[in-house]
């Protein structure tokens, strides 16, 4: 078995969740407010919004840009299947594109034969620690 990623938490981290877990407020509760108001800090942004997962995330994402029923997203066909679950979740169809091989990273030389009067965005992923190349 080849372990893809392997949680580690030290000591610090593990005071936390013992916090956390003793306020009997797994969510939404003082330390959510905590981690937002640092994120949104650490980012100069205006706002910031916990969730539960990835693929909740990129939801999010998807739906602040108006991504809805008929639109399309162009999305990497080696990709962790929430890219195009936040898709379709989102009510759009993920339209994917090849990859490199080099980077299993989407390649952009193959993106512009896939837009259309329907794509409304481009999501590529980074994976396994390869970048996808975002100035292209």
């Amino acid at each position: 078995m080849i372990i893809q990623i392997q949680p580690w938490i030290d000591n610090s981290e593990l005071e936390e969740l013992k916090k956390v877990i003793e306020s009997t407020y797994i969510t939404e509760n003082k330390m959510t407010k905590l981690f937002e108001n640092m994120t949104k800090k650490l980012t100069n942004s205006k706002y910031a919004i916990s969730v539960a997962n990835g693929t909740v995330g990129l939801y999010c994402a998807l739906k602040s840009i108006d991504i809805g029923i008929g639109d399309e997203v162009i999305v990497p066909n080696l990709t962790f299947i929430a890219s195009s679950n936040a898709v379709i979740l989102a009510g759009a169809k993920p339209v994917f594109c090849d990859i490199k091989k080099e980077t299993l990273t989407i390649d952009e030389s193959k993106i512009s034969a896939l837009i259309n009067k329907n794509t409304k965005a481009i999501m590529p992923v980074h994976l396994y620690g390869f970048s996808a190349e975002m100035n292209e």
